[in-house]
């Protein structure tokens, strides 16, 4: 995600986002940047995604970017290919990396439609 798409579709929403307090806002910044990625990376790491949750009883949809390095594309394949859900679907976004909702929202909005329609029976 580049900066500007970072600072119009996360930072700025967030800082005009009327269900928090300015104090609730600046904890939340804060507590990010003391983080970094996330407060729970190490243990994040230590999972073993297909064998902790090899099976979901609900659909599954990965919205992936080919060039996301936060959450590796093969890795995000693999699993994908390994579970098993009632459904499940793999969109692939090619212009998109971390964040393909802010980076190709329109193709974004697109799947999600299809999705409810489907649905919403």
């Amino acid at each position: 995600m580049r900066s500007d798409q970072a600072q119009r579709g996360i930072i700025i929403p967030s800082w005009k986002f009327r269900g928090y307090t300015v104090g609730e806002k600046v904890r939340f910044w804060r507590g990010k940047l003391r983080t970094g990625i996330s407060a729970v990376w190490d243990s994040m790491m230590k999972v073993d995604l297909p064998s902790a949750v090899p099976e979901l009883r609900i659909p599954v949809y990965f919205f992936h970017g080919v060039h996301d390095y936060t959450c590796a594309f093969p890795l995000a394949e693999r699993y994908f290919a390994s579970i098993r859900a009632p459904q499940k679907e793999f969109f692939r976004f090619e212009e998109s990396a971390h964040c393909p909702m802010f980076e190709e929202p329109a193709k974004m909005c697109s799947i999600l439609r299809r999705i409810v329609a489907r649905e919403d029976h």
